[in-house]
């Protein structure tokens, strides 16, 4: 992973899980606003890199406007919830043989094929990302949902000054509507109740997860992220 950065704003330039020949873009702080000569300073490294394309990751409004006036177009776009932390530290309720458990080091291979059969091959996560997401911020805490056939699920919750972000949760899906999702949101948010507030998102088509933040007290923001996509191979 290399940093590339300016007096004004960071950010990170890895690759894409699953696809080497497209760049993965990822601002080290949502709340700085990029300029112009940043993002050309960006889009001229990933093409000295022999990269196809450049991806960025969500990003808040009005952090894409650069991008746009760039020539980077919508791929994605993504609900923002938020809701207050807890007070209390109530246990999550799992499902029949079903149990929490920290994330270590030989669980990554099973949580990418996990995280890429949720999610498909475009959006899923391979081992790498899985561990950038860990690091995205300064405090951080893995989760695995286990039952007697293995990994079954998977949530990554950080934390950084008085707002905590859950930042992936993902269930086989073979395994979903049994409450593992629930139960490892409701970890996360036990985890996070010395944070005020909690941040989640996900795709603006995604029903299911969406009905499950609104039924954990999560409120929906007028705003929307956006996932932006550069073709490097047009002049």
């Amino acid at each position: 992973m290399v940093h590339t950065a300016n007096a004004n704003v960071e950010a990170r330039l890895g690759r894409w899980p699953y696809d080497d020949t497209i760049g993965r873009l990822i601002l080290v702080d949502h709340r700085m606003q990029p300029t112009d000569d940043d993002v050309n300073r960006w889009v001229d490294t990933a093409r000295h890199r022999g990269l196809r394309a450049l991806r960025t990751g969500a990003l808040f409004p009005p952090s894409d406007l650069p991008f746009r006036r760039a020539g980077f177009v919508a791929i994605d776009q993504l609900a923002l919830f938020s809701r207050p932390t807890p007070d209390t530290a109530q246990r999550p309720t799992t499902p029949h043989n079903v149990r929490l458990a920290a994330l270590r080091p030989w669980h990554l291979g099973r949580v990418a094929d996990l995280d890429a059969a949720a999610f498909g091959p475009v959006w899923g996560n391979d081992r790498a990302a899985i561990e950038e997401i860990r690091n995205a911020t300064p405090q951080h805490r893995a989760r695995i949902a286990v039952d007697r056939s293995g990994v079954i699920g998977l949530a990554i919750t950080g934390r950084a000054g008085a707002t905590a972000y859950l930042q992936r949760l993902a269930v086989d899906p073979a395994e979903r509507r049994r409450g593992i999702a629930q139960a490892l949101v409701e970890d996360s948010l036990r985890w996070a109740r010395r944070a005020r507030r909690i941040l989640v998102n996900t795709s603006v088509d995604n029903t299911a997860a969406i009905a499950l933040y609104d039924g954990l007290g999560f409120q929906r923001d007028n705003a929307a992220l956006t996932v932006l996509e550069l073709n490097l191979a047009e002049p």
